[in-house]
């Protein structure tokens, strides 16, 4: 049975007795409310998903990618003249904004990506899908918003550039993000075309 934290338990029960059926009943909500909130923004990627992920760094060299910094965030285009990577690409996008528009998280052990879920209720982001791949439209709603929001469009052209060489690089906050895109600090898993075939655990390939 989940509990609460005790200083949270504490200031409950000194506004009602303990007994009490409210303090029970809020209680019960709030333990509720934290554990959905928890498994909401863990929950676990598709196979399918990582599976795409994966096709994606491989295939990097195939694509072509365009990003205007605009006041308030960005414009980009992604695209590609081979139709398979082309719908492989529209697939991840859409796979990968359901996960965020449920709250859930992306690749959550990379500072950028978990500081892009923080943002994201902030942000307004446009898909459209066009010849060859999709274009994309974000801004920002806040100053913060914004700022995170340009960063992630750096990130997804280093990605483009560099492909799986990129998959495992922990990347800076918008706050703290440098002029080099980043540098990996564990091997690859066994699935990504510069693996280890030892490495036990893959943070690209958890998905979370």
């Amino acid at each position: 049975m989940s509990t609460l934290p005790k200083p949270v338990f504490s200031s409950i029960s000194k506004l009602y007795p303990v007994g009490s059926r409210i303090v029970q009943g809020t209680i019960t909500v709030l333990a509720v409310t934290l554990i959905h909130s928890l498994a909401v923004h863990a929950g676990p990627m598709s196979a399918d998903s990582r599976g795409v992920i994966h096709e994606l760094f491989a295939s990097h060299e195939g694509f072509t990618r365009n990003v205007e910094t605009t006041a308030d965030g960005y414009r980009a285009t992604t695209v590609s003249k081979d139709p398979e990577k082309a719908a492989l690409l529209r697939k991840h996008v859409e796979q990968m904004g359901q996960r965020l528009h449920q709250g859930m998280s992306v690749r959550r052990w990379d500072p950028a990506f978990a500081e892009l879920r923080e943002h994201y209720d902030d942000m307004t982001v446009e898909i459209e899908k066009i010849d060859g791949g999709i274009a994309a439209i974000v801004t920002g709603k806040t100053p913060e918003a914004i700022l995170v929001a340009q960063n992630h469009a750096r990130i997804i052209s280093g990605f483009i550039a560099n492909g799986s060489a990129q998959m495992h690089v922990r990347h800076a906050t918008a706050k703290k993000a440098e002029t080099k895109t980043g540098t990996a600090d564990k091997e690859a898993c066994a699935d990504c075309n510069q693996c280890n075939e030892d490495a036990e655990s893959c943070p690209a390939k958890s998905g979370e």
